[in-house]
């Protein structure tokens, strides 16, 4: 018997003609407003690995633009970050408006404690960005930062709106120059690395592409561990190990929110370009850094994908981007293409009468499905 492929094509949203091209202009979807409080939706899908995925590729369910800290006035919505679904990427773009300093944190409705985050980034030069964690209503947050421009860093730590709590706590290893062209000029501090001499900055950060960032951040006060490569590289690059000091307990609680930072992008660097983030997933952890939900409990506890089949259209939901081929059971080759996380609805052009067979590929892990015309 034949069986019908769906190929997971690991954890890239964006078809593979656009997977590594630079995104397009600023998407026309609406803008996030600001609002007071985490709403309660939640669109968290369950992964093979434990990981599960937090933004839908489609729309901001499951997130809310907090505007109360002091890079935003709440009080005139105007003046906080721009965050946008664009939809032909399946990312959330980023960017701080033109005419008002300050910025926004887009967080999420759910609280995080021990968590590692891995996202898919693209940063255009000039930007200041980060992401938050444990992040509070007011926006205290532990940040590990993203400010691609002249004289910043990418990859370390820096304690989001608690300057004044203690002695500065700002590790980064690698600082940008003025340019595109020669992004690395040096490096500011050591940020605890022990394979700093293995570094090799075409490994760990293409400039002019998609790029990849793994977060750690367990205990309390956290351990804070990150790594950076361009998308899919061989070699994750180790940025920042340190420790947090204790008295920043005064302020951050052991769970908050998980939030990306826009700061002053378009007002102050007068940047016309902002950020994408994609394909952005969480794995909670125990206070010494494990997963509490292994691979195999993943994978086990991950529900089979349910289709159906209905004139010449096949729906259901991909909790990852797919390569799906379409056959009937004697083996009928009906149609083959890729489609992102999400909902799923896609006209076949054929008129199949029969159970479709469907099997879904992520790694080494296969489950098989059928489509059952209605």
């Amino acid at each position: 018997m034949a069986r019908v492929h769906v190929v997971l094509a690991g954890l890239i949203a964006a078809a593979a003609s656009a997977v590594n091209a630079q995104p397009g202009p600023v998407p026309a979807t609406a803008e996030a407003p600001c609002v007071d409080n985490a709403g309660t939706d939640d669109v968290s899908i369950p992964g093979d690995s434990g990981f599960v995925s937090i933004f839908n590729g489609t729309d901001l369910k499951g997130w809310w633009n907090n505007c109360h800290g002091e890079d935003a006035n709440h009080s005139n919505s105007t003046k906080g970050g721009i965050y946008k679904v664009d939809p032909a990427l399946h990312a959330i773009y980023t960017q701080q408006r033109a005419t008002a300093p300050g910025g926004s944190a887009l967080c999420t409705n759910k609280k995080y404690g021990n968590q590692e985050i891995i996202l898919e980034y693209w940063a255009d030069f000039g930007n200041d960005a980060g992401i938050y964690h444990r992040t509070t209503e007011q926006v205290y947050a532990y940040q590990t930062v993203l400010d691609y421009k002249a004289d910043n860093c990418i990859g370390g730590s820096y304690p989001q709106e608690m300057e004044n709590q203690g002695a500065s706590f700002y590790n980064c290893s690698y600082k940008f120059g003025g340019s595109e062209t020669s992004p690395f000029t040096g490096t500011q501090g050591n940020a605890g690395i022990t394979d700093k001499a293995s570094l090799v900055p075409a490994d760990m950060f293409d400039p002019n592409g998609w790029n990849e960032l793994r977060v750690k951040i367990f205990g309390n006060p956290p351990k804070h561990q990150a790594w950076m490569r361009k998308l899919n590289g061989a070699k994750w690059v180790k940025t920042l190990d340190v420790t947090w000091p204790s008295y920043y307990n005064k302020v951050i609680t052991a769970t908050g929110y998980t939030a990306l930072q826009v700061h002053g992008n378009g007002y102050w660097q007068k940047t016309t370009a902002g950020d994408w983030y994609r394909n952005i997933r969480v794995r909670e952890l125990d206070n010494a850094g494990n997963p509490l939900v292994t691979t195999a409990m993943g994978a086990a506890n991950r529900p089979a994908p349910v289709f159906s089949f209905a004139g010449g259209v096949l729906r259901g939901r991909l909790d990852q981007a797919c390569e799906i081929t379409v056959t009937d059971l004697a083996g009928k080759r009906l149609a083959g293409f890729r489609a992102p996380a999400g909902e799923l609805a896609r006209s076949l052009g054929v008129s199949a009468k029969g159970v479709l067979l469907i099997e879904v590929r992520s790694g080494h892990v296969s489950r098989f499905a059928r489509a059952v015309p209605l």
